[in-house]
C-alpha cells in the first residue's frame, strides 16, 4: 500500500487529505492549546501581581510577603555575645606571685562581654587585705560560655607554675577554676620580644553562668624562692576571649575537683 503525501487523496479510510493534512491539523489543534495555555498563565500571572500590589478584588485573599514579619526581628539571629583582649605590657614577676595577667587591649568589636578592671582583696596574697586592681571580661549574659587563652612567659628557672582560667561571681569571689600546670623551665632568658625564648601556656574553658554580671580572668602562679619571669605582651604572643554558645543554663553545677578514682589496674 502506498502513502499519498500530496494531500489530495485519501490512502487510509478516515483520514482526508492525507498525512500532511493531519499533520497541519495537529499543529493547529496543538496551537490552540498552546495559546489557551498562554492565555490563562497569563491571566494568573496578572491576578499573583494584583495580589502582591493589594488591588486584587477576586475570591482568593491578597497575598502576603511573610518576610515582611521578620523585619526588625533581630533576635531570631541567635547573636553570641563575645569579647576578645591581649596584653598591651609584659609583665614580670618577682618569687611567689599569683596574679591576674593584664590583658587591658581590646581586638575588634565586643558583644554583651566587657573588657573591665576590677578591684578586690586578694585571698593568695601574702596580706589576704591587699587590695589589687585586675583586668576581666565581664560576662552581660547567662548561659554558656567558652573562654579561651593563651601566653609566654620567660626568664629565671621555677619550681612550679599554673596557669589559670578563673570566673568569678557578680560579688567578685571564686566561681570556677581550670589549672593547668605549667611545664618545669631552666634559666630561659632572651629578649622579651624573641618568638623563640619563653614557655608556653594555652588554656581552654567551658563554663556555665546562671546570671549575667559573672568576670572571667587570665591567672598565672609563678613559685620560686628567688627569680623572676616576665609574662610577654603583644598580639602575637598573648591572646583572651570568650565566646558564648547558649543563653541556656542547663547543667550549670559542675566540680573542678574529680569525685573520686575510677580504678583501672587489675
Amino acid at each position: 500500500m502506498g502513502v499519498n503525501l500530496s494531500g489530495t487523496a485519501p490512502t487510509t479510510p478516515g483520514a482526508p487529505g492525507g498525512i500532511l493534512q493531519a499533520i497541519r491539523d495537529a499543529v493547529e489543534s496543538v496551537g490552540g492549546i498552546g495559546e489557551a495555555l498562554a492565555n490563562g498563565l497569563n491571566g494568573i500571572i496578572s491576578g499573583i501581581v494584583d495580589m502582591v500590589l493589594g488591588r486584587y478584588d477576586g475570591d482568593i485573599p491578597a497575598l502576603v510577603d511573610g518576610q515582611l514579619e521578620l523585619n526588625e526581628r533581630f533576635e531570631l539571629l541567635g547573636t553570641s555575645a563575645y569579647c576578645a583582649a591581649y596584653m598591651y605590657n609584659n609583665l614580670r614577676l618577682g618569687p611567689g606571685r599569683n596574679r591576674a595577667l593584664p590583658f587591658d587591649s581590646q581586638i575588634g568589636p565586643n558583644n554583651d562581654a566587657e573588657l573591665v578592671q576590677v578591684s578586690r582583696p586578694h585571698p593568695e596574697a601574702t596580706n589576704p587585705s591587699t587590695v589589687l586592681s585586675e583586668w576581666c571580661i565581664r560576662l552581660d549574659r547567662a548561659g554558656l560560655w567558652h573562654a579561651n587563652a593563651s601566653f609566654v612567659h620567660a626568664g629565671d628557672g621555677f619550681d612550679r607554675a599554673q596557669g589559670e582560667i578563673v570566673v568569678l561571681k557578680p560579688d567578685l569571689t571564686p566561681y570556677s577554676y581550670t589549672t593547668l600546670p605549667a611545664p618545669r623551665a631552666h634559666a630561659d632568658g632572651g629578649t622579651v620580644s624573641d618568638v623563640n625564648v619563653g614557655v608556653p601556656v594555652s588554656l581552654s574553658k567551658f563554663f556555665v553562668t546562671p546570671a549575667p554580671g559573672y568576670y572571667v580572668q587570665v591567672r598565672w602562679k609563678f613559685n620560686v624562692l628567688v627569680g623572676i619571669r616576665t609574662v610577654k605582651g603583644g598580639a602575637r604572643l598573648s591572646q583572651f576571649s570568650v565566646v558564648q554558645w547558649s543563653d541556656d543554663i542547663e547543667n550549670a553545677a559542675t566540680s573542678d575537683d574529680p569525685g573520686g578514682t575510677i580504678d583501672d589496674t587489675a
